[in-house]
């Protein structure tokens, strides 16, 4: 973040190629070509409301399928690690994945801008839930054993702290307000 923070407050001096002097700022320019016009500082607000928590808590659900879904892929259709085909996967999702968060980033928090999700959303929504299908497919009869105890409970305490803290954090102030301003109109009535 730091990086980010000093090149959007870098001033820039814009000069031709040739009016630069020296093998060392020439160079500097050559490579200052290949960076990127800015650097989007990205503010989730994950603490905000229901719609930001949601979307994160939905963004990391989604990448941590993308990166499990390669091993169970592997296993299942026994390819090797350097398979050609699984480099392909993980560079190809990994270049979707790029725009893809910027275009949800852009449709959470500017909805005027950005009335549909974007194309590249949907390509890796579209992609990571069909890996998912095929695993599901390939893989009856695969894990026969069940859970162990302490995998249950390490899944229900998260299921329950996924809960329970967007109830607390969203739920209980809403009905707070709710419940002040009706009583407001209550007394405002009987007056």
């Amino acid at each position: 973040m730091k990086v980010c923070q000093y090149f959007e407050v870098k001033p820039y001096e814009w000069r031709g190629f040739r009016q630069t002097r020296g093998i060392r700022s020439k160079a500097r320019r050559v490579l200052s070509q290949f960076s990127p016009h800015d650097f989007t500082t990205f503010k989730w607000g994950t603490a905000g409301d229901f719609l930001h928590f949601s979307t994160v808590v939905l963004l990391l659900g989604v990448f941590l399928a993308a990166e499990l879904n390669p091993f169970y892929l592997k296993s299942l259709l026994w390819m090797e690690p350097d398979h050609p085909m699984v480099i392909l996967r993980l560079a190809f999702v990994f270049l979707c994945a790029l725009p893809a968060v910027r275009e949800l980033y852009q449709y959470v928090n500017d909805p005027r801008r950005a009335v549909r999700m974007g194309q590249h959303v949907w390509l890796l929504l579209a992609t990571i839930i069909t890996e998912l299908l095929v695993i599901a497919k390939w893989s009856k009869g695969q894990f026969l054993a069940p859970l162990p105890s302490q995998v249950k409970w390490g899944w229900i305490i998260g299921a329950t702290l996924l809960v329970l803290y967007p109830t607390i954090q969203f739920g209980v102030p809403s009905a707070r307000r709710y419940v002040w301003r009706h009583q407001k109109k209550g007394k405002l009535k009987a007056s």
